[in-house]
């Protein structure tokens, strides 16, 4: 049996390569969601993939798995194992910003805003900023605990 030689990368080449193969992985499951999806609160699906479609697609998404893994092999990615209160506590803090940056209703690059509106935004941008906050709170001592 030949062994497969690793690919000879530097520590910066190894990261963005691990970044990038992370983010065909995150593709892989976001296609996934799409392919049989459920509505959401604010997503409603109009058009669904048939049967034969599906199937393929999974299949696909099955050899688009084997190959990342494939890959990561070859050469020789660190992966590190995720911690899932840390990973929602990064969605929640880069969310957090976003809202943030719409303080006071500033809408960069879209216009003014009428007042009422403005003041009616920032409310509600409030109370999602709130809720983010008690999620936030939660995962951080769940991560504190272990």
């Amino acid at each position: 049996m030949t062994e497969t030689r690793k690919f000879e990368l530097g520590e910066s080449h190894r990261r963005i390569l691990s970044a990038l193969l992370r983010g065909f992985e995150d593709m892989r499951a976001e296609i996934e969601r799409w392919i049989d999806p459920a509505p959401g609160v604010l997503v409603s699906v109009e058009e669904r993939l048939g049967a034969g479609e599906q199937q393929r697609l999974r299949a696909l998404l099955e050899r688009l798995g084997e190959e990342l893994r494939r890959i990561e092999r070859e050469i020789g990615l660190d992966i590190s194992p995720r911690s899932a209160a840390r990973s929602i506590e990064s969605l929640l803090v880069e969310h957090l910003s976003l809202l943030e940056e719409t303080a006071g209703g500033e809408l960069r690059g879209y216009g003014e805003l009428d007042p009422a509106a403005r003041a009616r935004l920032e409310s509600e941008f409030q109370r999602l900023h709130g809720l983010f906050g008690e999620m936030l709170h939660v995962v951080r001592r769940a991560s504190h605990e272990r």
